[in-house]
């Protein structure tokens, strides 16, 4: 359960929406450990996490993405249970991570388009190609270098995790956020960037509490359909 994920699933219970939670990752490559903790530099927020999923953990289906085809099933079980949007976490693009991104992502499209379920806001990364950004210039092109050299198994991944939603008939928003740093403090607010005609960012970090806020917002009042965007500070938050 990547850190956006962890802080958008705290939103969805802190509302009054019924909510069913799964947490997927590999097995084989990274146990069944659900892994409450956060990389936050904020030590209160860091432990006000941690407590409040520890208190939900008998809540949280863990499914095993090594097997897609028992994922599939498993996802499907969850989604007939009266949902009506998703809410997935799936991309990161640290390199320490397993690389099951895609086959989870193709696994959870197959899943909803078997229950009729049509809203998904998908985590993705900043750097893929068709990046609708204006400046950061240098950093842009550093990272979309590293993607392409050093990272291009994640590059492969994420390119694959995007294309599963892309290529299908699913309501979805790709949400691409720039730096998810520790030290970026929840603020409430952010900017979406749509269109590469847009004003550049105001910063190259945003907290990972405010994407996770934004991408619940998206799945339960949509006002952004089947298209990409980048998310980053908003000018009086930077």
């Amino acid at each position: 359960m990547g850190d956006a994920g962890k802080f958008a699933l705290l939103h969805a219970l802190s509302g009054e929406a019924p909510v069913r939670m799964v947490a997927l990752s590999s097995g084989r490559e990274e146990g069944q450990d659900m892994g409450f903790d956060v990389d936050v530099t904020n030590t209160s927020l860091r432990a006000d996490v941690k407590l409040r999923l520890e208190a939900v953990r008998q809540d949280i289906l863990h499914v095993d993405v090594d097997d897609p085809d028992a994922a599939r099933i498993a996802l499907e079980r969850v989604l007939a249970d009266d949902v009506g949007a998703v809410v997935a976490c799936l991309g990161n693009r640290q390199p320490s991570m397993a690389r099951w991104c895609g086959p989870a992502t193709e696994a959870l499209v197959g899943a909803m388009t078997a229950t009729g379920v049509s809203r998904l806001v998908l985590l993705s990364s900043f750097g893929l190609p068709g990046e609708k950004i204006r400046g950061f210039f240098a950093i842009r092109l550093l990272w979309k270098t590293m993607l392409r050299t050093i990272l291009r198994g994640v590059r492969r991944d994420l390119v694959r995790l995007e294309a599963a939603v892309t290529s299908s008939d699913i309501d979805y928003l790709l949400v691409r956020p720039v730096g998810l740093t520790p030290e970026s403090p929840p603020k409430g607010t952010w900017t979406i960037i749509r269109s590469a005609n847009e004003k550049p960012l105001a910063g190259i970090s945003i907290s990972k509490s405010d994407v996770g806020a934004f991408m619940l917002q998206e799945a339960q009042n949509p006002t952004l359909h089947r298209e990409t965007v980048v998310i980053g500070p908003s000018p009086d938050s930077s």
